[in-house]
């Protein structure tokens, strides 16, 4: 009866400190949740090619940079990136205090859609050569 107790915590032990020793950051993590709390800010630019992100604060990620074709591109994005297939509002987990915000550009124009997360529904941001740049905020610009 001693030897199989003895093997058995033999085997269990290691396995349990493997599991605890991997299990990484989570989305309800007290570091996450009070940073989605806080709100956000986010940075774009216009390039070429698409359009680059930078999060100042407020995400899990810090910079983005995704691919337009002929000046025009949707994509959609959340406190932990780019989202990918694009989700819709019963696919988000209202609760986490995330965000989801669809960006659609064409040519030197911007439109953000707020699908859950923010103080606004949509912005939009008319740049140019000159000024291919802007911001947004978890209250609008």
């Amino acid at each position: 009866m001693k030897n199989h107790l003895s093997s058995s915590l033999f085997l269990v032990l290691p396995i349990a400190t493997i599991l605890i020793a991997f299990t990484g950051p989570t989305p309800s993590d007290n570091k996450y949740v009070t940073e989605m709390q806080d709100g956000f800010r986010v940075g774009f630019e216009l390039t070429e090619e698409g359009i680059l992100m930078q999060c100042v604060e407020g995400c899990a990620w810090l910079n983005l940079h995704f691919s337009c074709t002929n000046g025009a591109c949707s994509q959609q994005l959340n406190f932990f990136g780019m989202v990918t297939p694009p989700k819709t509002i019963d696919d988000v987990d209202q609760t986490s205090g995330s965000f989801l915000i669809d960006i659609q550009r064409d040519g030197y124009g911007i439109t953000l859609t707020c699908l859950f997360g923010c103080e606004w529904d949509e912005l939009e941001f008319d740049l140019d050569e000159d000024h291919p740049a802007g911001s947004f905020t978890t209250s609008g610009h």
